[in-house]
């Protein structure tokens, strides 16, 4: 997952998963699957569709990502 070189990218939840995933869409229309590290879980309460997230993706595997902030 991502490390040194991830790319932070802001993105809305479209829609919420089981297992604490959630669909989101970029600005540019990508969507991926986001979920929130373990360490963070209990910071990050409250994320429903129409969240805006701040997401950390792995340069190599764009298709998911880990949850940095709740932005709104």
């Amino acid at each position: 997952m991502p490390g040194d070189d991830a790319i932070e990218i802001a993105g809305v939840v479209r829609a919420v998963m089981p297992a604490g995933r959630y669909r989101v869409e970029l600005q540019n229309g990508h969507q991926l699957v986001a979920r929130v590290p373990r360490r963070s879980q209990s910071a990050l309460v409250g994320i429903r569709p129409g969240s805006r997230l701040q997401l950390s993706l792995c340069p190599s595997d764009m298709s998911q990502g880990l949850v940095v902030e709740v932005l709104n």
